[in-house]
């Protein structure tokens, strides 16, 4: 009776019912866009750590030279390439020079936790002052840096503005090639012509790590003061932001590549994010240094009496300041540790 009751019901009102089935099917069909594992057409690569950086841009690079120094600066990352000082030399006659000509390069600038540099807009404001600016991930990036060629020095600055949940930080590098490393022997003094790294932070100082042929890793935390370089000149960073980097220190004999990492973390993400370093490149001259960055000074090891040596070498160069005459200056020095002694 039900049956005939529902039959005659369906042909006086076939609108009613149609519009019932459809909604059945309607709430008892799957969305396939809305079942697990489905793909969509909006469906994208899931987020990953870091803020993903636009790879596809074309690397730019901007010649910079002055009577010191000489450079390519490159727009990934305003990292520099072939950093040679005009005024030096090495053993073999060339000029010195420093960092890798591929990435990562000195002074280069990186997402934390990105394998790519950031592609930066650079425009040249002055001789001296280069202004790079990148936006993608609802970031917008600026980084700064001001040169002193007479002391060998770089002002950085990088500032981020903008919110990106997946934004941590920035990583900042220094990088160089590794020498071939000799075998020293007991009458050698290869020791004294080796690279080395030295590292400052809050908790240790005075960190002077010499290459050899073994590989080294080592991490920091709070780190002030990084260096790259040899006996006789460096790469080195002062860091004067308000948050203390990580530092990480990589050396691989068998790539020859040394690599410094200053990794800044984000601590607050509803706040802009700004860093900034003081960064050198130059010879290792105690006065030079100390005009940069007083901090800059301990990079310079003068073995274990370096208090001692350090003012014996200030009084040297005081006395040839004075005389012009280097015979003159030493001669003058001994009379004086001569009287005190």
């Amino acid at each position: 009776m039900w049956i005939h009751w529902k039959y005659n019901k369906t042909k006086k009102y076939p609108h009613a019912f149609q519009k019932k089935q459809t909604e059945e099917q309607t709430a008892i069909t799957p969305d396939p866009a809305k079942v697990q594992g489905a793909p969509t057409k909006t469906e994208t690569v899931p987020p990953t750590t870091a803020v993903v950086v636009p790879t596809d841009l074309p690397e730019t690079i901007y010649e910079y030279k002055s009577g010191n120094l000489a450079f390519q600066l490159s727009s990934k990352g305003m990292g520099v390439k072939s950093l040679k000082l005009l005024n030096y030399t090495n053993r073999k006659g060339a000029t010195v020079e420093f960092s890798m000509k591929e990435a990562p390069l000195s002074f280069e600038t990186r997402l934390l936790g990105s394998l790519e540099p950031i592609n930066f807009n650079v425009q040249k404001v002055s001789e001296n002052l280069w202004v790079g600016r990148a936006e993608f991930g609802g970031l917008a990036i600026t980084k700064t840096i001001e040169i002193d060629p007479a002391k060998y020095a770089f002002d950085v600055k990088v500032g981020v503005r903008g919110q990106d949940p997946k934004f941590v930080g920035l990583t900042t590098f220094i990088s160089d090639v590794v020498e071939e490393q000799k075998a020293a022997s007991f009458f050698s003094f290869t020791q004294h012509d080796r690279q080395e790294a030295y590292v400052d932070t809050v908790d240790s100082h005075n960190n002077h790590i010499y290459f050899d042929t073994n590989a080294i890793d080592q991490a920091f935390t709070k780190g002030r003061v990084v260096a790259i370089g040899s006996p006789f000149f460096t790469q080195a960073a002062v860091d004067q932001s308000t948050v203390l980097p990580d530092i990480k220190l990589n050396v691989d004999p068998t790539k020859r590549t040394a690599l410094i990492q200053m990794n800044h973390s984000v601590l607050n993400k509803t706040e802009d994010f700004n860093i900034h370093y003081t960064a050198f490149a130059g010879p290792k001259s105690m006065s030079l240094l100390k005009s940069v960055n007083e901090e800059l000074v301990p990079a310079l090891d003068l073995g274990f009496f370096s208090t001692i040596a350090r003012f014996i070498l200030t009084m040297l160069k005081g006395f040839y300041n004075l005389v012009g005459n280097w015979g003159v200056a030493i001669i003058l020095l001994t009379i004086c540790v001569r009287i005190i002694v």
